[in-house]
């Protein structure tokens, strides 16, 4: 019987998400109800004989040099941030001190890609790619700069300096960004 790799990625996916639950709920229950900050009290190493941190995760923690405990307080300030979005992502950054990149790259790999159809996401990237004739890194950089504005003050204006930044950035007008990013939406609406 041949399962299609899709399908093998899911299941993989799936395994690796279950698991988190488990270590994100141990975390929670670990979290001290009297610390202001919210700080976590290190799991213990075993519970009833089994790890709290799988192998795969603890791979992964090596993987960007960090220890199960430091993954794990990442976790749990990606999940209080909203999870694997952009909020989520710096969260984790933030909490374990690594890059953007890895943070992304940990935080994907295990609540998964951040799929909301929202301006971030890789069709949104593709669509203004393709609109202004640039790189899809370019594209998602952009993106991801006014998705930030846009949270920092509750909306972007394209007439503002920080909007003629990021444009100027890739090499086009205010204007050219704008009417490229209302195509977007466009077709992000019909997805």
């Amino acid at each position: 019987m041949f399962t299609h790799p899709r399908r093998l990625l899911a299941g993989g996916a799936l395994a690796v998400a279950v698991a988190v639950a488990a270590v994100v709920m141990a975390v929670d229950s670990a979290a001290s109800p009297d610390s202001p900050t919210g700080a976590v009290a290190a799991p213990s190493a075993t519970t009833a004989g089994k790890s709290v941190v799988p192998s795969d995760l603890s791979a992964l923690a090596a993987s960007a040099g960090l220890t199960d405990v430091q993954l794990q307080a990442g976790l749990q300030a990606a999940k209080r941030a909203g999870g694997n979005g952009a909020a989520g992502i710096a969260a984790f950054a933030a909490s374990t001190r690594v890059s953007s990149a890895s943070a992304q790259r940990l935080v994907f790999a295990v609540f998964g890609a951040h799929r909301d159809g929202g301006l971030s996401s890789p069709d949104a990237v593709a669509l203004l790619a393709g609109r202004l004739h640039i790189t899809s890194s370019a594209a998602h950089a952009a993106l991801v700069q006014l998705g930030r504005l846009s949270q920092a003050k509750g909306g972007v204006d394209p007439g503002s300096a920080a909007f003629t930044a990021v444009a100027s950035g890739l090499g086009t007008s205010p204007q050219e960004l704008a009417a490229a990013l209302d195509g977007v939406k466009q077709g992000m609406a019909g997805k």
